[in-house]
Formats: C-alpha cells, sequence, structure tokens
C-alpha cells in the first residue's frame, strides 16, 4: 500500500506475490497510481519479487532516486508484504514484511485474535514517526531535528510527521553519504512471519489507526465479518466506516488479503463479473453473455440475477439508504476541523477567500449575472464574498442539515440548499454558468465518489460554463483520466498554482456538449448521472422479483425480451435512424425542420448548425461553437463584440462577421477556447431576454 500523504489520502494499492495463490479484496479505488506506484509495478513484473532484505531495498533506492530526480516536493509511505506459498500442501506461508512510514500490516485469525508480530500496537510493522526514540536518534544523527508542532505532532524539521518514505526532498538534503544516512530515509524496515492458509492480512493506512480504533480491534472486526458469510470487501469497507465512527482524523483506506487457496494443487479458479445487460435483448450480445458466464459455471439467468442483484446492492448504497443523508454519513464532507490546514485555527476561510485565488481562475472573467453554485459549502464564507464582490446569483449547497442551518444564520438573504453532490435533482440540466467546490474533493468523504459529482457538475452546466476546484491535490495526481482530465465529463482542464501552494483547477464545458442536435435529438444527450443507467439496466428486466419462485420470474422475463436489432450511435436502430435522416432537414437561421416531430417550443435549447458554426438561444443567452481547423492559441484569436455586430477572426482567417439578430449587453459578452484549443465558444447576452432570434445573423 502507497499512501499519499495528507491531503488526498491513500493514492494506491499494490499487492505483491510470487505466484497466483492471493484472493485480494479492497474497500476502494482511492484515486490516480502514482508514478511510484507505477515504477514499481513495472519492476515486479520485469524482473520477479525482490527475494531478499537486500533486494528489496536496492529497489526501493532506485525508485527513490527517480522520484527526487523528477523534483516532485510531495511524498508518499508504503507498507508491503510479499507473500510465498508453502512448498507442500498444509504448510506455512511466508511472509516478507516491508515497512517504510507510518502505514500498517496486522495479521489476523479467523477466531478474531491479532498475532503480535511486536510492531506498533501489536502490529507486523512499526510505524515510522519522527518521535519514535529510534527514528528520533536516526534523524538527529544524519543532521535534522525533531520539532514539535500545532497539536503536539512530531515532525521532522518541523514539517513532516513521518520519517521514512518515497520522496520528500526537501528532508533528504543533508546527511549522508547514503540515502539511509538521511533525516528522511527510504531505507525500510523488514521482518519474516510465517502463517497458516486461514490467516488474513490487513494493509491500512495511518487514518485507521489514528482514532480509537486499536489494531486487535480492527483484526476482530475483519474476522466477525467474515465468519458472518461477508466478502473481505465488505470487512474492509466495515473497518474504515468504523475507523470514522472511532473520530478518525485522517485519510483512511483498509485493504484485506486472503490466503485461501493458495496451494498448488487448489486449480485455477474463474471468477465471474456480471457486466451491463442493457444490451441483453440484443442476440450477439446475448450469445456472449451467456458464454461468459458459462465460463464460470453460470447460466445467463444466474448470470442476469447476479447482475440484478449486483445493481441493485449499488443503487441502494449510492442514493436509497436515506441514514446517509445525514451530517454523519460518510460521503458527506466531513467537518472541516479534519483537514491538515494551520489556517483554520486562526480563523480564515478554508483554502482561503475568494479575494485570494479569484485571479487564478481559468478563462475571461466571471460575469456579474452568471448563476453560480458553490458546492460543498460546509461553514466556508465563500458564497458570501461572492455575493458581496457583486455577484448576482449565488447558490449554495452543502450535505450537512447543521452546516445549511448555520449559515442561514448567519447570512440569512443567501440562498442555501441542502443537496447531495452526487445526486443534485433540485438543479435542472444546464441551470449554471459556475460551479466552485473548494476542500471538498480534498475529503475522506469524497474518496470514490468523484465521478458520480464530476458527472453531476457537468450535468447542470450550461456549455461553456465552468468548475472550479480549490485543491491542495498536485496536477500529476489531478490532471489525469482518472480525475478531472476524463473525456466523459465533457470539458477541458486548466490549472494554475495559486494562494498559498493551492491550485486552481478550471474545468471548462465543451460549448457544443449537451446540446440535442436538431435532426438527430438522441445523438448527443446530455451526461447522465451514472445511476440512470445502473436504473435503466433494472428497467430491461423489470423491477422488484419475488421472494419464492425468483428463477422462473427471471427466465420468464429474459424470454419475454423483444429482440433488438443491431444499434447505432446513442444506442438508435440504425434503420431507424436512417428514416429519421431522411425527414425534417434543418434549414438555415432556425426556420422549419428544427428537429424530427414536432416544432420545439420557443423555450427550448436548440442548437442549429450554420456555416462552420453551431448556435442556440436560450432566455437571453446566446452559445456559439466554432471548430477550427487546427489548435489555436488566444494571442492569434480576435473577438469584437458591438452592440448589433460580431467580428471573429482566428489565425488571420475571419470566422464570422455580421450583423447580429438582435441587440447584446456588450460588457457581458465573452469567448474562450476549449478541447485543446480547437473550437472556439462565444458567449452572447441578450438586451432583451425574450427576443426570440430568428437567425445569429441577419
Amino acid at each position: 500500500m502507497l499512501e499519499r500523504g495528507d491531503w488526498f489520502g491513500a493514492t494506491a494499492l499494490q499487492r505483491l506475490w510470487e505466484s497466483q495463490i492471493l484472493d485480494a479484496e479492497e474497500f476502494q479505488d482511492p484515486g490516480p497510481a502514482n508514478e511510484t506506484l507505477n515504477r514499481l509495478r513495472e519492476e515486479i513484473e520485469a524482473n520477479g519479487c525482490p527475494d531478499s532484505d537486500a533486494a528489496v531495498k536496492k529497489l526501493f533506492i532506485k525508485i527513490d532516486k527517480e522520484f527526487l530526480d523528477s523534483e516532485q516536493s510531495s511524498g508518499t509511505t508504503a507498507t508491503m508484504c510479499i507473500v510465498r506459498k508453502p512448498k507442500e500442501a498444509g504448510g506455512k506461508h511466508r511472509l516478507h514484511v516491508i515497512n517504510a512510514g507510518d502505514s500498517r500490516t496486522l495479521l489476523g485469525k479467523r477466531d478474531g485474535s491479532i498475532v503480535d508480530g511486536g510492531g506498533t500496537d501489536k502490529g507486523l510493522t512499526t510505524d515510522h514517526k519522527p518521535d519514535h526514540p529510534t527514528e528520533k536518534a536516526r534523524i538527529e544523527r544524519c543532521g535534522g531535528k525533531v520539532e514539535i508542532a500545532d497539536g503536539g505532532v512530531a515532525r521532522v524539521n518541523g514539517n513532516l510527521s513521518v520519517s521514512r518514505g518515497f520522496g520528500d526532498k526537501d528532508e533528504k538534503a543533508t546527511g549522508g553519504p547514503g540515502p539511509e544516512d538521511r533525516p528522511v530515509t527510504v531505507d525500510p524496515e523488514m521482518s519474516h512471519f510465517e502463517c497458516d492458509e486461514s490467516d488474513f492480512l490487513l494493509l491500512v493506512c495511518d487514518g485507521v489507526s489514528e482514532g480509537n480504533f486499536p489494531n486487535a480491534e480492527v483484526v476482530k472486526l475483519v474476522a466477525s465479518t467474515l465468519s458472518a458469510g461477508k466478502g473481505m470487501g465488505e470487512a474492509a469497507r466495515a473497518v474504515c466506516h468504523k475507523a470514522v465512527e472511532s473520530d478518525s482524523k485522517d485519510n483512511i483506506t483498509c485493504m484485506g488479503v486472503l490466503l485461501t487457496g493458495g496451494s498448488s494443487s487448489s486449480g485455477k479458479r474463474i471468477d465471474f463479473h456480471p457486466g451491463p445487460i442493457t444490451s441483453i435483448g440484443h442476440k450477439d450480445f446475448r450469445a456472449a453473455y451467456e458464454a461468459s458466464a458459462q465460463r464460470a459455471g453460470l447460466s445467463l439467468v444466474e448470470a442476469v440475477m447476479q447482475r440484478y442483484d449486483l445493481v441493485s446492492e449499488q443503487l441502494k448504497d449510492a442514493f436509497h439508504d436515506e441514514s446517509r443523508r445525514t451530517a454523519e454519513c460518510l460521503v458527506a464532507p466531513l467537518p472541516r476541523n479534519i483537514y491538515a490546514d494551520p489556517r483554520s485555527a486562526s480563523g480564515k476561510d478554508w483554502y482561503g477567500s475568494w479575494q485570494n485565488f479569484r485571479g487564478d481562475v481559468g478563462g475571461p472573467p466571471l460575469r456579474k449575472r452568471d448563476e453560480i453554485l458553490v458546492i460543498g459549502c460546509g461553514n466556508s464564507a465563500l458564497p458570501a464574498d461572492l455575493v458581496k464582490d457583486g455577484f448576482r446569483h449565488v447558490t449554495a449547497a452543502d450535505y450537512s442539515k447543521q452546516a445549511i442551518a448555520l449559515q442561514k444564520r448567519r447570512f440569512p438573504k443567501l440562498k442555501w440548499v441542502l443537496s447531495d453532490a452526487r445526486k443534485m435533482p433540485e438543479f435542472a440540466d444546464k441551470s449554471f454558468d459556475v460551479v466552485i467546490e473548494k476542500a471538498l474533493m480534498d475529503g475522506e468523504g469524497a474518496f470514490g465518489e468523484w465521478p458520480l459529482m464530476f458527472t453531476e457538475f457537468s450535468r447542470v452546466l450550461r456549455p461553456g460554463g465552468r468548475f472550479i476546484s480549490i485543491s491542495l491535490g498536485q496536477p500529476e495526481e489531478l490532471n489525469t483520466e482518472q480525475f478531472f482530465n476524463n473525456a466523459s465529463y465533457g470539458w477541458d482542464v486548466h490549472y494554475k498554482l495559486s494562494y498559498d501552494d493551492y491550485y486552481v483547477y478550471t474545468m471548462t464545458k465543451h460549448g457544443s456538449s449537451c446540446v440535442r442536435t436538431a435532426a438527430v435529438p438522441a445523438l448527443r444527450e446530455c451526461p447522465v448521472s451514472p445511476s440512470d443507467g445502473l436504473r435503466a439496466e433494472l428497467d430491461k428486466i423489470g423491477l422488484n422479483p419475488p421472494a419464492e419462485g425468483r428463477r422462473e420470474w427471471f427466465e420468464k422475463k429474459l424470454g419475454a425480451l423483444p429482440d433488438e436489432k443491431d444499434s447505432g450511435p446513442g444506442g438508435m436502430n440504425m434503420e431507424e435512424l436512417k428514416n429519421m435522416m431522411g425527414k425534417g432537414g434543418g434549414s438555415k437561421g432556425g426556420g422549419k425542420g428544427q428537429g424530427y416531430g414536432s416544432q420545439p417550443a420557443a423555450e427550448e435549447e436548440v442548437e442549429t448548425q450554420e456555416d462552420g458554426y453551431t448556435w442556440s438561444q436560450k432566455g437571453e443567452e446566446v452559445q456559439i461553437a466554432i471548430k477550427l481547423p487546427q489548435a489555436t492559441t488566444k494571442k492569434d484569436v480576435k473577438v469584437a463584440f458591438k452592440q448589433t455586430t460580431i467580428s471573429v477572426l482566428a489565425g488571420g482567417k475571419t470566422l464570422l462577421d455580421g450583423t447580429l439578430g438582435g441587440k447584446v449587453e456588450t460588457d457581458e459578452c465573452t469567448w474562450c477556447l476549449v478541447n485543446g484549443g480547437t473550437e472556439l465558444n462565444v458567449m452572447l447576452t441578450k438586451q432583451n431576454e425574450k427576443d426570440n432570434w430568428k437567425g445569429l445573423l441577419k
């Protein structure tokens, strides 16, 4: 397990084994794997697991040097265990335990007892804390010092609260001559144990241990969960929930490893992970699904039943357990005093105030008339600061009833909404120009939930709108496909180092996304919440199978499904799509033929294709998207707004020039480049929102 510092929690889990003998499940996949994890995996896959303490040390030092050479200022701890299977059936498993930092490896028995490994709180590992006598002596010998910082926490040179790990170059600048002779060292502490096949391993980050949750209780909880017939995944989840209840104030990750099935005579096991059944009515899809199920010894009906149960549970966990819609919920932003930001003690707003980071927001200046949503507002004064700065339409939302009640008392004239960021039915599609979060994504409660949140943020943003995130997270962690920079959200990422080492991330939504095309409404749907897709799967079969005769119910439902034909874009039948394309062709200027079927209502936003661009209008908003022939920078773009005219040039070429369909407020018109500079978005504000333009240009 690698654990990524104070701001984000564990970023990666690493399993090392000599051969396929482990059945391992983990509570969560908490984020994008950092370079250290990737390099460890690459080295192990290329050369196998290190076979000695010296080999492990050599590997750690090699990767740490690469980390330091990259000039990153951050670091990561690591706890690992190499498990070697017994040479004979019934023999002991050999454990090679490796630790650099304050995460822990624990060994438990199925009766709930912990195997005392002689480490911290009976663990197999010892926490590398600066005030540990051995570590303190080593730090001082290497030219460092141990200081007691605010809160009574011992820190190396007053900075780092762990004394071993990868990276952290500032604490490795003194000492020498070898890497093990630095105040903070990557030199791992190693130990060797034996255990039975029925035992289990736990690898936990320090968040599990820093509340009132002793290692022995952690092991006991896992054993009782397993004895109740539940899997290691549920046991690890129970550990994390219990850690929260036990007043943990740090990031929380637990990984459990079962050693059963480790003998060479156990045979090959095939696990079936039922995938989506949305297309189960298509005969080819059904045949492939059935073939995969049969490899695991399941029938098609049994496989669909498994998927149905899995989806039902996911929906229940995500949205339907009302007990989680309280301030104590794990997924809610946790109380703000848990974060490692010393400014909170002096009463300053968390992660700075609006004035601290407003100048670092990507794109053109925000407009005073923008509809702004501050999500996860907690007790921050950010919503009030925005109103004081002249923004007229600010909505603030939080998961916590207590937080909303507090804010209403502090700022009664502002708009406060109780809302779950993962599912926000309170807010309509494309209802905001700006969504801002500050510290929400850095909280433990956000782990694993950000895909739901980002999908919702994209849904409620208008084309050209911006999602702004203030975070301690580094770009190498957050500007990735696994986090902000995922094409499914339909936005482009800009980031800038800002106030006091925070980053301001600005995600600008593509100007032409989330707008249904005129001719083929189903081709370009707005992103939907993942829960909508899950519910669609259940709707495919039907809801509420009976407890008795359940199998027969599923067989009947599968047999009654209509045969589906090959599907085209968006799941549309290709034959129907061809027929549709021959009807209702669009015309220039937004006249007849705006869509297949009936004419849309005047207030409905419809995208219209014209010469070299698309445009849409809704109320006082006019959105224009212009595809550029090649990637372009801002300095090569010139946009001139006048009350009744517009002129757009890019790369010396005129792209748009003429008289507008109506009058605009020039001081509230703006533009930005998206899609890597290959698309230009122009946002106009009509003087009269009731003025329905017949065309963009007259």
